[in-house]
């Protein structure tokens, strides 16, 4: 995997009120688990319908500063060459393992393929670990009997996150959201910010403030679990 700076691609637009980060996606990654076009297309859609942009002119008198932009990552898994990590909304690709079908050898490859030792073979049968597990789905797609069935395929969640003077790791939300349900979740957390924004306040600072808890609350209608 290249680095993050090579594998993503910036979305901006001038003066724009928010930044949309990609890693390369399905089609250009043998990792993506996602197309991400169509999602960035919907995300787009969602923050032009709404008020955002001229609450930063508002707060900033209409001179942008870096830290005024809402950051959001896309990721086509969890390698995160966007760097959803950082970022005042990060969203990640999941495709979680569930259960092992009685076809399974118990070959191995799904053992030596995971990085995160989720999966072992016990007594010529694989067994999942899902504490340890990041929902790559890389165990399913290389098991030559296909025999690891999965969740049907979502989006981890994380706020929060920055980058700068002191740095913040950003903070996973519980639950996975369809791709269907994202364009609801930016919705919310916009509405949101909008609402309980204090001036000069990052987004990610605000997100910290009201409590990941209570943000998850707010978005919580809209969750696949």
């Amino acid at each position: 995997m290249s680095d993050a700076g090579n594998a993503s691609a910036e979305r901006t637009n001038g003066q724009d009120a928010h930044r949309l980060i990609l890693c390369r996606g399905q089609s250009a990654c043998a990792f993506g688990l996602v197309a991400l076009e169509p999602v960035r297309a919907a995300i787009e859609a969602v923050i032009a319908d709404s008020p955002w942009r001229a609450h930063v002119e508002r707060a900033s008198r209409s001179r942008f500063r870096p830290h005024d932009r809402l950051r959001i990552a896309l990721s086509a898994c969890p390698n995160g060459c966007s760097q959803p990590q950082i970022q005042d909304i990060g969203l990640i690709a999941a495709l979680r393992p569930r259960a092992v079908a009685a076809c399974c050898t118990g070959c191995g490859l799904c053992e030596k393929t995971c990085r995160e030792a989720a999966v072992l073979v016990q007594d010529d049968r694989a067994v999942l670990r899902p504490e340890a597990c990041l929902a790559c789905g890389e165990c399913a797609r290389c098991c030559p009997a296909r025999a690891i069935a999965c969740e049907p395929l979502g989006f981890r969640l994380l706020l929060g996150g920055r980058m700068g003077r002191h740095p913040v790791w950003a903070t996973e939300l519980p639950g996975r959201y369809a791709e269907s349900q994202l364009p609801d979740v930016i919705r919310r957390l916009l509405d949101l910010l909008l609402r309980e924004a204090r001036p000069g306040e990052r987004p990610g600072a605000t997100f910290a403030r009201l409590g990941f808890q209570q943000v998850g609350q707010e978005i919580g209608a809209c969750r696949n679990d």
